[in-house]
């Protein structure tokens, strides 16, 4: 059976949702997530590490910083 991995349509896709965040951070964070996929990582735990980083305890959340 093949896995499903993530690709460059993935990272367009949540780089429009964010696009103050540099696309290079999406490329990385999607990278990663396709070597955990590929080490046996389950889809629960993929999904976990997601919702980790989208509620602002991972890498992809950052708060936009008010110039002065």
């Amino acid at each position: 059976m093949k896995t499903m991995k993530f690709t460059m349509e993935d990272v367009e896709a949540a780089h429009s949702l964010k696009p103050y965040l540099p696309k290079e951070r999406f490329i990385k964070f999607f990278g990663f997530l396709n070597f955990k996929i590929h080490k046996g990582w389950s889809g629960e735990k993929i999904a976990k590490l997601i919702e980790i980083a989208v509620e602002g305890k991972g890498d992809l959340a950052m708060s936009i910083k008010e110039k002065k």
